[in-house]
């Protein structure tokens, strides 16, 4: 039964890249969100036991549009409707076929707005510039303020109220749209403190500034809060990573191996 169903799977994937407009039945979407995360599973092959899972998930959504909000923790946003899911421990690049299929079959060629909402990782990044392009893409927000935490805990090691009151500080510069100020802030602790050495550990303070500077410059154009709050987006990918322990329950346990 498995096979059968991985064969009509594939079939389907197939068939949406064989067909430039797939057909859509139903009411056109509003808003139409692509989001995906990975796992681990533990199975019975292989060196090491444990490997990836990659969950996709589509769901439309209504938008609901918030410039007053004064933080995420006040922001309601769009929120899920209907969710579907795709899921495989192969490579990242056969997820992204799948997920573009069942984009297709939810309308993603006919949504008014569409949106790639994700963590950042380099991977999914591949996957999003590889099959939608097209989309609108959007930094996970609550990523990016644990990315500033980061670095407030590198600067301010002893001090662990400083470092807190930092990266709220740098926080409300990322939610207003001030990225600007949010790259040059680390990039001078980062110069204070001197370029990494080669072989860092991935706990040293250099190091965890230097790839942050990076993380927001390459990332900047991604992180546009305050227009996806006019546009009443979501801001968060909660719904890839609750998704990823929906599987979990079924694939993870006692005595489970696959």
């Amino acid at each position: 039964e498995g096979r059968l169903l991985n064969k009509r799977r594939e079939q389907n994937v197939e068939r949406c890249f064989q067909q430039p407009s797939p057909r859509l039945g139903g009411p056109t979407p509003e808003l139409l969100v692509v989001t995906c995360d990975g796992g681990m599973v533990q199975t019975r092959d292989g060196d090491p036991p444990w490997k990836s899972d990659k969950i996709g998930c589509v769901y439309d959504a209504i938008p609901l549009p918030d410039t007053a909000a004064a933080s995420a923790t006040h922001y309601r946003g769009a929120r899920a409707k209907t969710k579907t899911y795709v899921a495989t421990m192969r490579p990242w690049a056969d997820l992204g076929r799948m997920l573009y299929a069942e984009a297709a079959s939810r309308g993603i060629l006919q949504a008014r707005h569409v949106l790639f909402l994700s963590d950042g990782a380099e991977a999914i990044k591949d996957l999003r510039t590889g099959h939608f392009a097209n989309a609108s893409a959007l930094i996970d927000w609550f990523h990016a303020d644990e990315h500033l935490h980061d670095c407030g805990k590198a600067i301010f090691a002893s001090d662990p109220d400083k470092a807190e009151a930092w990266a709220e500080d740098l926080g409300d510069h990322l939610w207003s749209g001030r990225l600007d100020q949010v790259i040059a802030t680390i990039h001078d602790h980062s110069r204070q403190l001197g370029p990494p050495p080669q072989g860092a550990s991935s706990s040293d303070p250099r190091l965890i500034l230097h790839r942050n500077v990076h993380y927001f410059t390459v990332n900047q154009h991604e992180m546009d809060y305050p227009a996806a709050r006019t546009q009443g987006w979501p801001i968060g990918s909660g719904v890839a990573e609750s998704a990823v322990k929906l599987f979990g329950l079924r694939l993870k346990g006692s005595e489970k191996f696959w």
